[in-house]
C-alpha cells in the first residue's frame, strides 16, 4: 500500500478520530483502519470514518495503533503532503522507517477481502484464568 495525501487533511481525521468519545479506554478500538483505494483514504476507528482524496500508487488495507500515528504525522510539520507506504517490512513515513512487529502494523493488499475490524484478544487476566485450565466440581 502506497499513497500521497495533505499532511493538514491526515492530521485533522486522525484528530477527529482520536478525540475522547466518552468510551472507557477498554471499550476504544485500539487499532485504525486504514483504506488506500480509488484515490480516496478512508480511515475509521471508534464507530467513526473519516476520508479524504488521496494519491494512491498501490491500494491495500492496514491497521495500527493511532496512539503511535498521529505524533509521527504531527512530527513532520513543515510537510504539505505526505507519501505513506506500507509493506510486509513496514512502514515509511517520509523520512522515517519503522518495522512492522515494532508498531504492530497488520497489512492487508486486498481491500475487498480484508477485515472491518482486527479481533479483540482476551484480557491478561483472561489468558491467565485459561492457561490454568478448568478444574472438575465432582472431587
Amino acid at each position: 500500500m502506497k499513497f500521497t495525501i495533505s499532511k493538514k487533511s491526515l492530521a485533522q481525521m486522525l484528530r477527529a478520530l482520536t478525540k475522547d468519545s466518552g468510551k472507557k479506554k477498554s471499550e476504544r478500538d485500539s487499532h485504525l483502519r486504514l483504506v488506500a483505494q480509488n484515490g480516496m483514504v478512508t480511515i475509521r476507528a471508534n464507530e467513526t470514518e473519516a476520508g479524504c482524496e488521496a494519491d494512491i500508487f498501490q491500494e491495500g488495507v492496514c491497521f495500527f495503533r493511532y496512539d503511535q500515528f498521529l505524533p509521527l504525522v504531527r512530527s513532520y510539520a513543515g510537510a504539505e503532503e505526505l507519501t505513506i507506504e506500507v509493506n510486509p517490512e513496514g512502514i515509511q513515513i517520509g523520512n522515517t522507517r519503522i518495522s512492522r512487529g515494532f508498531w504492530e502494523v497488520s497489512l492487508f493488499t486486498e481491500p475487498e477481502t480484508a477485515p472491518d475490524q482486527l479481533p479483540k484478544f482476551p484480557t491478561k487476566g483472561a489468558q491467565r484464568l485459561r492457561g490454568q485450565g478448568e478444574l472438575p466440581l465432582d472431587r
